[in-house]
């Protein structure tokens, strides 16, 4: 029980965080995404050097991409030039090159780990960024995503918790059941409706946008319950009280925001 009321209290902490960060302005979203891509690109490459022969440069990759962020949203306010954005492909560069120095087991590994942690990583927190956007009101869109995500989650626990019997992908994440899968859609689906009541906006966009995240949410779950399994490790980090590390909290929005981002572009 105690673990559970830490568990609790942690994500409370952090949604009130999360909340009050998006509503306030683009800017502390900004600053707050900031640390959690530094601090997610941190976790990806200790997972990555969990692997036989694995030797990512680590610092390399936690810097490129964020920097690679902050300069990316820097130039969507106009405060610098593309050019300092294109800046992170040299430094991409010369991390590449790097590797013919360095007599690694797995250069080449190496080399498309450090890209991948990159767009794992870096790309749909932009996303999230993008879709918080400069206006007033833009900030409902992706506290509307998180509340989607969050239901999906939140149901698909509960009802694979008492209905669950038949596996999802026993050999990556033996809990998952086909029960919980279906019922965190359904009641994403429900949390759609609700939302679009909520902020007064259109019912289909929000309720096919449910069924994207939740899938998105699903395979995002399941990427990284594969990774850390292949890694040997059980959490990705232990920043969270009882919800390990940024990727395991945000594991579900790296699929569901670049999916959720496209809808919102084709419906709108």
């Amino acid at each position: 029980m105690s673990n559970l009321l830490i568990r609790a209290a942690s994500g409370a902490v952090f949604v009130s965080i999360m909340i009050f960060c998006i509503w306030h302005s683009l800017l502390a979203t900004a600053i707050l995404f900031s640390v959690l891509v530094a601090i997610g690109l941190d976790e990806f490459y200790k997972m990555s050097n969990a692997l036989e022969g694995v030797r990512t440069n680590r610092l390399l990759g936690i810097t490129l991409g964020t920097y690679s962020f902050v300069s990316a949203f820097l130039f969507i306010l106009g405060y610098i030039s593309y050019h300092w954005v294109l800046f992170s492909l040299i430094m991409l560069v010369i991390g590449l090159l790097f590797e013919l120095f360095r007599k690694s087991q797995q250069p080449i590994v190496n080399s498309a780990l450090l890209v991948f942690g990159l767009f794992y990583v870096v790309a749909p927190f932009y996303t999230m960024l993008l879709l918080r956007g400069t206006q007033t009101d833009q900030w409902m869109f992706l506290v509307g995503m998180f509340v989607l995500i969050w239901t999906n989650d939140s149901f698909a626990y509960l009802t694979g918790r008492f209905l669950g019997n038949n596996k999802l992908f026993e050999r990556i994440s033996p809990k998952k059941t086909w029960e919980g899968t279906i019922g965190g859609i359904v009641f994403a689906v429900i949390a759609g409706y609700l939302v679009a009541t909520w902020i007064q906006d259109d019912v289909i966009f929000w309720m096919v946008a449910a069924l994207l995240v939740a899938l998105g949410s699903i395979f995002g779950d399941l990427f990284e319950s594969m990774f850390k399994r292949n890694a040997g490790i059980k959490d990705s980090g232990n920043i969270m009280p009882g919800h390990g590390g940024v990727l395991d909290r945000f594991d579900a929005a790296l699929f569901s925001a670049p999916i959720f981002y496209l809808w919102l572009l084709f419906y709108s």
